[in-house]
C-alpha cells in the first residue's frame, strides 16, 4: 500500500519568504508585548501621577497620560515600521507564487493533495489538511495586511471606525499567534514521526519530488506534495 509523505523541497524564494516572515512576526510580537504590557499608556498614566504626587508634583491625568503615551509611541512606531515590512512580504509571497515551479505553488499542491484525497491512500487526509491550514494562513495574513495598511495610512476615518478596524486587526494577530503555536507543535511532532527533515529542509531546500511508486517495504514511502 502506498503511504504519502509531506513536501519536503522548497525554492530559495519559498524559504527566504519563509525566514523572513518569521523573524519580523517575532519581533512584531515582541512590540506587542511590550507595548501592551511595559509600555501601556494606560496603565503609566496612573503609575507617572501616584509617582510624582509623591514628590510633591500635582499633574491631572491628561498630562500624566500625555507623558505615557510619549513613552509608548516608539515602540508603536516600530511596529508600524515591521508592519511595513510584513506587508512587502506578503507582495513577495504573491510574486513567488507566479514564477515559482507549477509543482511548488500552493494551487498545485492543493490540487494535487485533493485528488490523492480522493483515491484514499493512507496519509492523504494529512497531505491535504497541510494546504488547506496554510491556504487559510494566507487569509489571516491578508486580513492583518490590509487592516494594518488602513490603519496605518487612513486620516479622514471616524474613531469608532478606527476602534472598530484596531480590534479586528488585534484580534487576527492574536489568531496568527495561535496559528504559529499549533504550526510548531506540527512541525516538531511531524519531525518525530514519520515526516523526516522538514525542518532542514527548509533551511536547505530539500530534495526534488520523487516519482511515487508501490511501495515495496513498510518503510519505504513516496514524496507527492
Amino acid at each position: 500500500m502506498e503511504t504519502l509523505t509531506l513536501q519536503r523541497n522548497y525554492s530559495k524564494g519559498i524559504r527566504l519568504w519563509h525566514w523572513s516572515t518569521f523573524l519580523v512576526v517575532t519581533l512584531l510580537l515582541a512590540t506587542v508585548l511590550a507595548g501592551k504590557f511595559f509600555l501601556n499608556s494606560y496603565t503609566n498614566g496612573f503609575l507617572i501621577k501616584d509617582r510624582l504626587a509623591k514628590q510633591g508634583v500635582a499633574v491631572n491625568m491628561g498630562e500624566a497620560f500625555s507623558v505615557s503615551d510619549a513613552i509608548g509611541k516608539p515602540i508603536w512606531q516600530l511596529h508600524t515600521v515591521l508592519g511595513y515590512f510584513l506587508a512587502g512580504l506578503f507582495v513577495f509571497r504573491i510574486v513567488i507564487e507566479v514564477f515559482q515551479p507549477k509543482k511548488q505553488t500552493l494551487a498545485s499542491r492543493f490540487r494535487k493533495a485533493w485528488r490523492e484525497r480522493k483515491g484514499q491512500k493512507r496519509g492523504s487526509w494529512q497531505v491535504f489538511l497541510v494546504p488547506a491550514i496554510y491556504s487559510l494562513f494566507y487569509l489571516l495574513l491578508t486580513a492583518i495586511v490590509a487592516s494594518g495598511c488602513w490603519l496605518a495610512f487612513t486620516r479622514t476615518a471616524s474613531a469608532d471606525a478606527v476602534h472598530a478596524v484596531k480590534e479586528f486587526h488585534q484580534q487576527c494577530f492574536f489568531v496568527l499567534l495561535v496559528f504559529l503555536f499549533v504550526h510548531l507543535a506540527g512541525v516538531i511532532r511531524a519531525e518525530r514521526r514519520q515526516h523526516k527533515n522538514l525542518v532542514s529542509a527548509m533551511i536547505h531546500g530539500g530534495e526534488l519530488p520523487v516519482a511515487k511508486e508501490k511501495e515495496r517495504s513498510p518503510n519505504r514511502r513516496a514524496d507527492v506534495c
